[in-house]
């Protein structure tokens, strides 16, 4: 059987990318807004099933089935649709929740024991150079302020916010759905929080959050030099420089 190539499986991730993107752009539905999320969501793990496939790493499908599996079942759960029915839904959730927050554990370890978690420490430096330079340089192909390397893989504002899903959304997030899941085991912290429905709040509120944060991200990868030039360096880990 003949191997797709890498470079068609991109392309056809960047059209799911940008259908999806005029469908949340253009349409006021929100059915049809919550559909085209699910398609750019698609597109990003169509692009990890890529690469896992390229250098023989289940790490982005497993990555990828689990946030789909989440955000499908967890918007079916609010009443958006129906998919699987809601008992089942439910079942779904729970379990790719615990498995992601299993492969998380992993990561974060992996990231303590080889130091890489430096990586997203916030900084100062160049912080105004970067903000400057999303607000008005990035339209007028402004050189960009930070130069990516092995010891700086992110910029000021990537690192502030990676250091927040990290260290505030996620954490939050996981420890209101283990309330939510843990109902009958904890009634009395979950009554000093407010309520099964201010658990319920704060757990969707951190969905949304992590599903922003992810939307805002699929952007950010089209403003490269071409619409696939920052998700190849994200699959690949090379960046291109330009020579002097």
């Amino acid at each position: 059987m003949t191997a797709v190539p890498m470079q068609h499986v991109l392309a056809l991730a960047a059209m799911l990318f940008v259908l999806g993107m005029a469908g949340v752009l253009v349409r006021r539905n929100m059915i049809v807004m919550l559909m085209s999320v699910e398609i750019m969501l698609n597109a990003a793990g169509l692009a990890f099933i890529a690469a896992g496939s390229r250098w023989g790493q289940a790490d982005g499908q497993i990555m990828f089935l689990l946030i789909l599996t989440l955000a499908a079942t967890g918007f079916e759960i609010h009443g958006s649709w129906r998919l699987f029915g809601f008992e089942r839904a439910v079942h779904l959730h729970e379990a790719s929740g615990a498995g992601l927050v299993l492969l998380t554990v992993f990561t974060m370890f992996w990231h303590v024991t080889t130091g890489e978690g430096r990586q997203f420490v916030p900084t100062r430096r160049n912080f105004a150079a970067q903000v400057r330079f999303y607000t008005s340089g990035i339209f007028r192909r402004a050189p960009h302020p930070e130069i990516p390397g092995p010891d700086n893989k992110f910029n000021p504002i990537q690192r502030v916010a990676y250091f927040s899903l990290l260290i505030f959304v996620f954490p939050v997030q996981i420890a209101a759905g283990v309330l939510y899941l843990g109902t009958p085991l904890w009634p009395g912290l979950i009554d000093a929080l407010g309520g099964l429905r201010a658990v319920a709040l704060i757990h969707t509120a951190g969905a949304f959050a992590m599903l922003s944060f992810l939307i805002v991200h699929l952007y950010m990868i089209t403003t490269g030099d071409s619409l696939s030039s920052n998700l190849k360096s994200m699959i690949t880990g090379y960046v291109e420089h330009p020579q002097p």
